[in-house]
């Protein structure tokens, strides 16, 4: 996790749902989660809406070669 000036930024590489749960969970307001990495076909993890709409986070998903160092 790293501190940017919009809240806490994480990368989450796993692809297993509930550390990515947990990665949303931790981020601060106006966020960013970035998937990085790639999960089986039909995964699927759930996000508590409610809060997430208050926080304003957002959610990335990162894709050979659509990172920009």
């Amino acid at each position: 996790m790293s501190m940017s000036g919009t809240g806490i930024a994480t990368s989450h590489t796993t692809a297993r749902p509930e550390l990515l749960r947990k990665a949303a969970d931790a981020l601060a307001l106006r966020g960013t989660l970035a998937l990085v990495g790639a999960a089986a076909p039909g995964t699927e993890v759930s996000f508590e809406i409610g809060l997430s709409l208050v926080k304003g986070w957002t959610f990335k998903t990162v894709i050979q070669g659509s990172s920009v160092p």
